[in-house]
């Protein structure tokens, strides 16, 4: 991918040495522009009128013009390919023009295009319908602004390296930079790469966000890892991404539903709001993930080094790896087949539990529901679950060097393994798999579910598989090592380098 961004770069330079002719254009468009008129220039506001069409063949430039927009009310049509590709771009130093897609009768196509130095590159009313595939955007204030019924954007490369505040090169995707918003709007956007100060927001009905990248860059003194932002989109799919962060955010709207799976985050992933959509967190790796008003979420086989719940949420944990904080009220939370581990004391919190409460002296309404988790201490906290969070359950968990397994009281749940050592596989703090020998093994609550290998559920998040003698083949490169002191772009970093 970066070969190819560079290749794309180095065009720019090729591109604007190569100039046979030039054509000046405004008023209304159409026809088939190739590379005996170009560049073509822009003088004045133009517009493809309705019925009418414009195709843009291979290795034209066309040069907006300042404040001025490409209206499109038919068909337009900018088809370049690998060798010859077509840009477009402001005047000389300035960041201006834009493309406006207004037709929701004709579907507007993109392929193998350049986008740099504009004020929109791709703008769409409400009733637009694109597809963008394999093309470049560099350094716009926004390379996609769009209220569409209707995109899908695929394959193709979004770079803001730009220091200047009104250059973001950020991505809306059935919203817009006044907060107008398309709740009907339908958005795929898959395989494409993220890089610098690019951001990618959607507000719309369906959204979907599949296989895209991004990657840490350095601007001036601030770092930058692009990621996504869902507000307000009632069906989320968010699958196998290697990016930033996902926020998913629902305030106004109700969520039906969100998938997030199998994502791999240099930051956070955040549910906040939803009410009581339905929520599947499933396999994720992530510094830290949190819910807050998700009444209805399942995460499952996600590796982070904090979960945290802000308030009002009922959430059911199994097979997680990472701590647990309580903060705000009336949280209830399931744990089940978690490995509970290590936390970061600080100043506010020199004396940490592997379950804590995080908001104050007097929280109401807040729980957990534990069976079979791992609970343990790498060094920080003296005893496991924080005296203000409410604990029930039927046990069977294992809890292994703290002090006391439950702060200021007596140990209320019954057939818990205290202070028992879990034997991992390597010891402390990267292999969470059971030896076998473990005494987690089969001591499980015998009314769960059968692990895998049809045996008595074992405590902790990684069963041990007695049918072949040892732990189960793992089914994802990033459940090996991850450092209980290190960043969790190590994690991201050893994905890529497994691939």
């Amino acid at each position: 991918m970066i070969k190819k961004i560079l290749y794309y770069i180095s065009l720019f330079f090729v591109i604007a040495g190569i100039t046979s002719a030039q054509t000046e254009f405004e008023g209304e468009i159409s026809g088939e522009w190739d590379t005996e008129g170009s560049p073509y220039i822009q003088v004045g506001n133009a517009e493809v009128p309705a019925d009418e069409s414009l195709s843009i063949l291979p290795g034209v430039e066309v040069i907006l013009g300042e404040d001025l927009s490409i209206t499109v009310n038919g068909l337009l049509t900018a088809t370049g390919n690998e060798e010859d590709t077509i840009r477009f771009h402001g005047q000389e130093g300035l960041v201006s023009g834009r493309i406006r897609l207004q037709s929701g009768d004709n579907m507007a196509r993109f392929s193998y295009c350049q986008f740099d130095s504009l004020d929109a590159a791709i703008w769409g009313n409400i009733d637009s319908n694109f597809r963008v595939r394999n093309c470049f955007f560099y350094d716009n204030d926004f390379a996609i602004e769009c209220l569409s019924r209707w995109a899908e954007i695929t394959q193709s490369s979004f770079i803001c390296m730009s220091e200047r505040g009104n250059i973001r090169g950020n991505v809306k995707l059935g919203r817009n930079r006044g907060f107008n918003e398309n709740p009907e709007a339908d958005i795929t956007f898959s395989d494409n790469w993220l890089l610098g100060r690019t951001g990618v927001d959607f507000e719309c009905e369906c959204a979907v966000a599949e296989r895209n990248r991004s990657e840490r860059t350095e601007i001036g003194d601030r770092d930058y890892t692009p990621g996504l932002t869902y507000w307000d989109s009632r069906h989320v799919f968010s699958r196998d991404n290697r990016i930033g962060h996902i926020n998913v955010i629902n305030e106004f709207r109700g969520l039906i539903e969100a998938t997030v799976s199998d994502n791999v985050l240099t930051r956070h992933l955040a549910f906040l709001g939803g009410g009581n959509g339905e929520v599947n967190c499933d396999s994720n790796v992530c510094t830290s993930l949190s819910f807050s008003g998700t009444r209805n979420a399942v995460a499952t086989g996600n590796v982070t080094r904090g979960i945290v719940f802000y308030g009002d949420t009922r959430v059911t944990l199994i097979r997680n790896i990472g701590d647990v904080g309580l903060s705000g009220n009336d949280n209830i939370v399931t744990l089940v087949n978690n490995t509970i581990w290590d936390t970061e004391p600080h100043e506010r919190f020199p004396v940490v539990p592997a379950i804590i409460n995080l908001s104050g002296d007097n929280p109401v309404g807040n729980r957990v529901i534990l069976r079979n988790n791992l609970i343990f201490a790498h060094r920080c906290f003296p005893y496991g679950i924080d005296e203000r969070i409410e604990v029930e359950g039927e046990g069977y968990n294992c809890l292994f060097n703290v002090e006391q397994a439950y702060a200021e009281r007596e140990d209320p749940l019954p057939n818990d393994l205290l202070n028992e050592d879990p034997l991992l596989r390597s010891g402390f703090p990267f292999d969470y798999h059971l030896r076998a020998d473990s005494p987690c093994i089969d001591a499980g609550n015998p009314d769960s579910p059968r692990d895998p290998d049809s045996t008595r559920a074992d405590i902790g998040c990684y069963y041990f598989d007695q049918a072949g003698g040892e732990p189960p083949a793992l089914d994802r490169q990033w459940d090996y090592y991850i450092g209980w002191n290190e960043t969790f772009r190590y994690a991201a970093r050893a994905v890529d380098e497994g691939e």
